[in-house]
């Protein structure tokens, strides 16, 4: 006896080199390059006549962060980089020449934000994500097999498949139809650190939905395994201890790029895992 199967969408996508998030990524310089002006342009225009200002408070709390909240996951000699950025801000002030002065803050704003968006962005790859299809479906399976009542069912003669366990409510034909002419942003709760891996999957596995662009605490890259996993699955890193309004609007940029080139996204709204 079997339980009956709950339904399973064809892929919208067959195959994956077609996803918007796969073209997105498919010319990872050009998407770098327009993050990188859309943070300059906003930077430039919300801090007109105040750069060496914004520069002095983004290199001040960057050096309180490198020796305060060090991570396993920062650079190497990261303290080095902000101490360096700091001795040219200093000979930047000490010149007399109002124009050099300007270009020299110019240069060092470029380089905090060149900075940002290479720490920010992340990848994409078809081939990855198709591994990940594979490994996702066996850990499920090993993870709900031992969920309460389900080697109880099987006992009984009643087998149970993933699909029975992974189930999804609503409109989903509608949701689907969505994609053909509309950029989808899905903005789940957070209960757990499954969450954004187990919403991926069952949004592919059952929906048939392509592949979304989201963001992953840059703590989570502590690890070698998930790091290579997530920075080939279309995750941008964030990191919640930069309070600098330069990595605001660096991060912000990479938000609003990737919406405007049409890729789907998904973000957790509660910023981090909530149990209410």
């Amino acid at each position: 006896m079997r339980l009956p199967v709950r339904k399973i969408y064809k892929d919208l996508y067959p195959d994956v080199n077609d996803f918007p998030i796969s073209r997105l990524y498919s010319n990872r310089d050009k998407f770098v390059a327009k993050i990188k002006e859309r943070a300059l342009s906003k930077v430039m225009a919300r801090f007109d006549g105040k750069l060496e200002e914004i520069i002095a408070r983004t290199i001040y709390y960057e050096q309180k962060r490198v020796k305060e909240n060090p991570w396993k996951v920062d650079p190497r000699r990261e303290d080095k980089y902000w101490k360096k950025l700091k001795s040219e801000l200093k000979d930047l002030k000490n010149s007399v020449n109002a124009t050099k002065r300007e270009e020299q803050a110019d240069k060092l704003i470029k380089k905090i934000i060149n900075l940002y968006a290479e720490e920010i962005i992340g990848g994409f790859k078809p081939k990855s994500y198709l591994k990940a299809r594979v490994y996702l479906k066996f850990l499920f399976n090993r993870l709900l097999d031992t969920a309460t009542g389900i080697r109880k069912k099987k006992f009984w003669g009643l087998e149970s498949s993933l699909e029975d366990r992974l189930r999804l409510y609503g409109d989903i034909d509608r949701i689907r139809g969505l994609f053909k002419d509309h950029t989808i942003v899905v903005v789940p709760t957070h209960f757990s650190n499954l969450d954004s891996i187990l919403i991926g999957y069952a949004l592919d596995h059952i929906a048939g939905l392509p592949g979304f662009s989201y963001g992953a605490g840059l703590n989570l890259y502590d690890s070698e395994i998930v790091a290579y996993f997530i920075n080939r699955l279309g995750a941008y890193r964030v990191d919640r201890r930069k309070k600098s309004p330069v990595y605001i609007e660096t991060l912000k940029s990479m938000s609003t790029i990737s919406l405007l080139e049409g890729t789907n996204s998904l973000f957790f709204p509660g910023g981090t895992r909530s149990r209410s």
